[in-house]
């Protein structure tokens, strides 16, 4: 579409605004010629009214109607306008263009009714016996005394409108001149103003090119001159900027190409935006910005972790294997441009030092398996000695038991950790399985005196999952709770939250203080070290706990103060 130049627009805004003006000017004089030309007439009439009231009055009121009639034609046709005498009940006595007997009842002509309210009236309207548009005055006769009846004169209007017209044509013509010259000098004015617009307009292109030393200068003390100033200081602070950026970028550049990690920049449409050296060497190709990143990174967890952030345009984290190596690869979108970046971490030195960590605590859980099942044996059969023996054999026992817990947590720990490891999974009555657990425990609890309870809502469903791990789960959420609690009890809820079972083991122990509970599932972590040695605590329960229910994909949470007990959650997906 073509677009309309300022000045043009400018130049027709005058045109509007003096074709306003002077038909704003043309009709307000036009008006104002009218109502002189109408009181000029009227002046005369409301005279002439006067003058044959004098003259014609006394015949009128004499009674001779045709003598008086006579008299209002000759004088009619002198005066050149028209006489009308009426009586005070609207009869036409006499009338100089037409015959009286024959004319309608004035009494209610707005001249009439005025003249006999006010002593005079004027109007003008179509006159229905000479077929044109006439104006009226009509005055009491006589001027002193009571009225005995209106003496009206009226005249054509035809020529108060030559008289108007002959005066607007003249205005028209003088209008018309003034207006050309009008135009002219605001067409010169509308280049005039325009052309430092015209000037802007060019160095604002130039700028847009990347010209940044383009300037304006212009002559002159208006707003022009303060926005010429303002756009050079705009370009040199643009030049600034982009000198700025430029430098900025090759340090980004620079930083990015020296980082060991790879980064890479995937746009909408899946194609790569940016790299660094260290992701083609990683993929060991040449660098291919622009091409679709599936042809150069083939791997389903990169595609999952993209459509992860586009889904909930949040950040998410994939373990991705390319060749040899490992990769945490963290995924953050980039809302302005709608692309999200990747960057590739090596974790593959980090994933062997795991599986060290892995094999070395079951190697060394099977290498106490022999020793301590040799220990515990003799300390069986030490017991049988003289009573001087058994405080010390005791002792054994005891810490033989304890370093078996260990041995046993740890050889689980391991198996569970093993992401290989595939569960044994069924169908789990989950009441069942707590009824069956809290057994094993009836004599612990009875000796402490504590109340053991299970509640359980009709609709619990069971679960899918592994019934020896899910026992294990009980065993220690159970074993925590009798070993923490001294009075009061145990409760086990089992309730359906949706599409789970959901488990609630309370016990009213001592409680856990909120500095300890971010750190209460990890391994080893105990919260008074010198109670879990006295109790026979291992500090791999909980940690064991949070690995079963996360492989079963559960969540687990706990809430605990000081003094109030503990609680723990545990939520299961229920069968399908």
């Amino acid at each position: 579409m073509k677009t309309i130049p300022f000045s043009v627009k400018l130049f027709l805004s005058y045109v509007l605004v003096v074709a306003v003006v002077a038909l704003g000017g043309l009709h307000f004089m036009s008006r104002r010629i009218t109502d002189y030309n109408l009181e000029s007439v009227s002046a005369r009439l409301r005279s002439l009214c006067q003058t044959i009231g004098r003259e014609l009055g006394p015949i009128a009121e004499s009674g001779d109607r045709e003598r008086l009639d006579r008299e209002v034609k000759i004088l009619g046709g002198r005066l050149l306008v028209r006489i009308t005498f009426v009586d005070p009940d609207g009869v036409v006595l006499a009338d100089s263009s037409a015959d009286p007997p024959r004319m309608d009842n004035h009494g209610s002509r707005p001249e009439i009714v005025g003249a006999m309210t006010l002593g005079e009236g004027r109007t003008v309207r179509h006159s229905d016996t000479l077929k044109e548009d006439l104006l009226y005055v009509a005055r009491t006769f006589p001027d002193d005394g009571p009225a005995r009846g209106v003496i009206r004169v009226s005249q054509p209007l035809h020529s108060v409108v030559a008289l108007r017209q002959q005066l607007l044509g003249s205005i028209l013509r003088i209008t018309g001149v003034s207006l050309l010259l009008a135009l002219l000098l605001a067409l010169l004015f509308a280049r005039l103003l325009t052309r430092p617009v015209r000037k802007l307009a060019w160095a604002a292109e130039r700028v847009a090119q990347g010209d940044f030393d383009t300037r304006v200068f212009l002559n002159r003390r208006d707003e022009l001159k303060a926005l010429a100033d303002a756009f050079n200081r705009m370009s040199a602070e643009v030049s600034r900027l982009f000198k700025e950026t430029a430098r900025r970028s090759e340090e980004s550049r620079v930083i990015l190409s020296s980082i060991r990690e790879g980064l890479v920049v995937v746009d909408a449409d899946a194609r790569i935006v940016h790299a660094n050296d260290a992701l083609w060497r990683i993929l060991g190709c040449d660098p291919a910005p622009g091409r679709p990143y599936w042809e150069v990174l083939r791997s389903p967890k990169f595609a999952e972790g993209l459509r992860a952030v586009k889904a909930t345009g949040a950040g998410a984290a994939e373990e991705i294997t390319l060749g040899d190596r490992t990769f945490l690869c963290g995924f953050n979108p980039l809302p302005e441009n709608a692309a999200t970046v990747a960057l590739f971490v090596d974790i593959t030195e980090r994933k062997r030092l795991e599986e060290i960590k892995r094999e070395l605590a079951v190697n060394i859980s099977h290498e106490f398996k022999t020793p301590l099942t040799a220990i515990r044996g003799f300390a069986e059969a030490l017991e049988e000695e003289p009573v001087l023996n058994r405080e010390y054999v005791a002792i054994i026992r005891r810490n033989a038991e304890r370093l078996a817990r260990i041995t046993d947590d740890l050889l689980l720990l391991a198996r569970l950790e093993q992401p290989a490891k595939a569960l044994d999974l069924g169908p789990v009555d989950l009441r069942e399985l707590a009824e069956s657990t809290g057994r094993l425990f009836q004599a612990l609890l009875a000796k402490k005196n504590l109340a053991f309870t299970i509640e359980a809502t009709p609709d619990l469903p069971r679960v899918q999952g592994d019934r020896f791990m899910l026992e294990q789960v009980f065993v220690n959420l159970l074993e925590n709770a009798a070993r923490y609690t001294e009075r009061g009890g145990i409760t086990v809820r089992l309730r359906r939250d949706a599409s789970r079972a959901v488990v609630e083991v309370a016990d009213t122990g001592i409680g856990i203080a909120a500095e300890h509970l971010p750190r209460i599932f990890e391994r080893f972590y105990v919260v008074d070290k010198s109670r879990s040695r006295a109790t026979g605590g291992t500090g791999l329960g909980l940690s064991i706990v949070k690995n079963i229910v996360l492989q079963h994909g559960g969540a687990i949470d706990i809430r605990s103060a000081p003094g109030a007990g503990t609680t723990v959650t545990v939520a299961l997906p229920t069968l399908p």
